[in-house]
């Protein structure tokens, strides 16, 4: 898995959250919290990328790989 690029313009701040492949419910509430596009100091441009280890359930991998494709912000 990798993110989606930054953009043009490289953040101001990069936060790296280290997750569960299993927690995907406390990802997503980061990114409608604290970690979504509205949580911008100043107004300046910031990116949380959520790291994650390898799933120890097989079975987690589709799901991991498509909030992936959805969100981008998986490392």
């Amino acid at each position: 898995l990798s993110p989606r690029g930054c953009g043009p313009t490289p953040p101001f701040l990069l936060v790296l959250v280290p997750s569960a492949p299993s927690h995907s419910a406390r990802r997503q509430a980061i990114r409608e919290t604290w970690g979504g596009a509205d949580g911008r100091p100043g107004g300046l441009p910031t990116r949380t990328l959520f790291v994650l280890g390898v799933p120890t359930v097989p079975a987690e991998q589709p799901a991991v790989r498509a909030e992936a494709r959805r969100h981008g912000d998986l490392l």
